[in-house]
């Protein structure tokens, strides 16, 4: 074996390069900053909007649990077209029977409307019956708008 002092005086030093040129990188995350504050600073006011499409959308709902199960109904049906109106348009608004539920699925992403309880919001709203569950369509609703993001 060889001598451990030998060894030891045979390693040299670690050299750390000095005053590498990090201004590219610098540059970049300048740029990357800059760039995310200005999509922030654009995109605000419409997540602003958003969020208060969503929050009235909710307080209405809330508004309309204290009527009778028949004028419920109804209110609820209006403020599908008002939200359907504020999000796509009023020529979504005026659409009306299995183009209407289609629309209605289309905007909240499911298939409430066309195959669940919601079909309640088409030609069955103007032909009320006894088995309308007005607690559980308000419940899905309230899911419904929740989940807003336009």
């Amino acid at each position: 074996m060889a001598d451990p002092a030998r060894m030891l005086d045979a390693l040299r030093d670690i050299h750390v390069p000095v005053g590498g040129d990090s201004g590219p990188i610098l540059t970049m995350i300048l740029i990357g900053c800059a760039a995310a504050i200005a999509l922030t600073l654009a995109l605000r006011p419409r997540l602003r909007r958003w969020g208060a499409v969503r929050r009235s959308a909710l307080e209405v709902l809330a508004g309309s649990r204290s009527l009778e199960p028949a004028e419920r109904l109804a209110a609820q049906a209006v403020l599908l077209r008002r939200l359907v109106r504020t999000i796509d348009g009023d020529t979504a608004a005026r659409l009306q029977g299995a183009a209407w539920l289609d629309c209605l699925d289309r905007l909240f992403a499911t298939h409430f409307f066309t195959e669940g309880e919601g079909r309640n919001f088409g030609e069955a709203l103007y032909r009320p019956h006894a088995s309308q569950d007005v607690d559980a369509l308000d419940a899905s609703l309230a899911r419904l708008f929740a989940r807003i993001s336009r």
